[in-house]
């Protein structure tokens, strides 16, 4: 059962770790299956880890905005703060955006159906009432949300040093060389939980939950349009108005 669980979670980890681009934008497909985007960007970025990642990115707008350009917009440097919150919720729900119409949903219900059953809606909305699947939910609900931010911050970091974008210091926290900020990444700790929870529970519900879970990844793997989605190759594709962003806020080239 620790197999079928962290089968999904690994896919998920993708969005996070140091794999191909197509192997990433492929994993980046199951934050936005269930959530979307509308909704998950700022989700991702109203928890801790998001808020601070989102912090960090402020304090590197703030430091890295042309002095020139300030004046002459009449832009208090102390004011940047309250601009680079909006500039990250919109370029990571865009980014979403691009990865969410890659997924052909109407395709992923009928595949799923074949997998699961035809009342595998209703079914999974049974198994949901119960203890055990509430806590992986809410486990894998902040493991999701914690990726999610993880992975916007991560492809904003890598545009703008392709852009070439004058920032102090990147933003990413592997790029960062805060060991504070890279420790609170709370995505270990989650996977753990998840591990201690499914490998302990006796519940059949969670068993099952966990099957219907497997069954949904397979079925996003037939789902996912895979010839426009290998096309989607670099970070500035995810962002493309990242520069355009940026420069609104004197970070230049």
């Amino acid at each position: 059962m620790y197999r079928l669980a962290l089968s999904v979670l690994a896919i998920l980890a993708l969005a996070g770790a140091p794999q191909c681009q197509a192997q990433s934008q492929a994993g980046l497909t199951l934050l936005v299956l269930e959530i979307r985007p509308a909704v998950l960007a700022p989700a991702a970025f109203t928890r801790p880890y998001g808020r601070l990642l989102a912090a960090e990115f402020g304090e590197v707008v703030r430091d890295s905005a042309n002095a020139d350009c300030l004046k002459t917009k009449g832009i208090e440097r102390t004011a940047l703060a309250e601009r680079t919150k909006p500039i990250l919720l919109r370029q990571a729900r865009q980014m979403f955006e691009i990865i969410d119409r890659e997924i052909d949903r109407a395709a992923f219900d009928a595949r799923l159906r074949e997998l699961a059953g035809p009342n595998v809606k209703a079914e999974w909305a049974r198994v949901r009432n119960d203890p055990d699947v509430n806590a992986f939910l809410a486990l894998y609900s902040s493991l999701r949300l914690a990726v999610a931010a993880d992975a916007a911050i991560e492809h904003l970091d890598r545009a703008a040093l392709v852009l070439r974008i004058k920032l102090v210091r990147r933003i990413h926290p592997i790029n960062t060389g805060k060991v504070e900020l890279y420790d609170a990444n709370p995505t270990d700790d989650y996977q753990r939980k998840l591990y201690e929870l499914v490998s302990k529970s006796k519940s059949a519900a969670l068993a099952r939950h966990v099957e219907l879970a497997e069954a949904a990844e397979k079925a996003l793997e037939n789902s996912l349009k895979r010839e426009s989605l290998l096309k989607i190759t670099s970070s500035v594709q995810l962002m493309p108005s990242l520069e355009r962003d940026l420069a609104d806020v004197c970070v230049i080239r």
